[in-house]
């Protein structure tokens, strides 16, 4: 019998194969009007790309647009406080006005990391830019250049500060980690910068978002969580069963949320994949949660990667 997942594949599959056909061989035409009554009709050729997502163990092809993707990430454009730059081998100079002649300088700094952020099995990038819009501040970013199907679309930056000293750039669980030198409160900007500090950032939706820094015993987890009648869990993939999903989660709320709008029909108690941060909790001593394992409170939802599971991954980025 045909395997659910490879149903949907197959269906993708033809779906995909009409999109490319639609796309690709289907040429439109579009008139162009002069100042007189001639009328005449150019050719316009879609740009498409394939990007893959999962079904369980298979990959399912989707038709993306290619507008606004690059060959690679240090030729993408990306978005710093709302502009968006564009590097060319990694380097972006523009004038602040048509008339000045001072500068705004954006570039790619040191090695960027690779690790599939988005569970679609396409490595992304993770980079450092550094932003000079022509004041008395150098400005640092961390970005991340998603890959669809072998080409890029580039992020938002989030800051991490002026002046810093960067140190590492990072990939675990779908995380972005971040660790540099900054100054403390009332130091000077004219003293190096000496404070560690570490950020943790989560590719979500499209976006780049920093996390709040984590607490005492928390971690950040891959799983899957359950919603349902008397069913609340998460089974994270370093654990062999499923825990209680506390009521007292600061981040309950918006599970549920993201849950019922990842799956509005989907069949009761799916398993929807999700990374998460909190802590791991003894059981309750009463109500539902008394017939499991333990307990879990979620501190924040990182990203939901309904395509997402828990097969087992090589180390990233060591």
């Amino acid at each position: 019998m045909v395997s659910e997942n490879r149903m949907k594949a197959a269906k993708g599959l033809s779906a995909f194969k009409l999109c490319f056909l639609a796309a690709c061989l289907v040429v439109g035409t579009a008139d162009v009007y002069g100042g007189g009554s001639g009328r005449k009709e150019i050719d316009v050729i879609p740009q498409v790309a394939v990007k893959y997502d999962r079904a369980g163990e298979d990959r399912i092809p989707v038709v993306v647009s290619q507008q606004g993707l690059a060959s690679d990430p240090v030729n993408a454009t990306y978005i710093i406080e709302g502009s968006e730059i564009t590097l060319k081998d990694g380097y972006s100079e523009m004038a602040v006005r048509p008339d000045s002649a001072t500068k705004i300088r954006t570039f790619a700094l040191g090695d960027m990391v690779e690790g599939d952020l988005d569970d679609d099995g396409d490595e992304d990038a993770a980079l450092l830019l550094v932003h000079d819009p022509g004041g008395s501040g150098t400005f640092y970013y961390v970005a991340v250049a998603e890959n669809v199907s072998g080409r890029h679309r580039g992020t938002n930056g989030v800051r991490l500060g002026d002046r810093i000293a960067p140190k590492d750039l990072r990939i675990r669980n779908s995380v972005v980690i971040a660790r540099y030198a900054e100054r403390g409160p009332s130091g000077p900007m004219s003293t190096a910068p000496s404070v560690e500090a570490l950020l943790c950032l989560a590719f979500d939706e499209g976006k780049l978002k920093a996390l709040k820094p984590l607490g005492q015993d928390e971690q950040i987890l891959e799983g899957r969580v359950t919603i349902g009648h008397e069913v609340r869990s998460f089974h994270a993939c370093t654990r062999k069963t499923d825990y209680w999903l506390s009521g007292d989660s600061p981040a309950l709320g918006e599970i549920m949320a993201r849950y019922e709008r990842a799956l509005p029909d989907a069949r009761p108690y799916t398993p929807l994949f999700m990374v998460l941060v909190g802590t791991f909790l003894e059981k309750p001593s009463d109500g539902l949660g008394a017939d499991y394992a333990g307990a879990f409170l979620a501190t924040q939802l990182v990203a939901v990667r309904p395509e997402g599971n828990c097969v087992t991954k090589s180390e990233q980025n060591r």
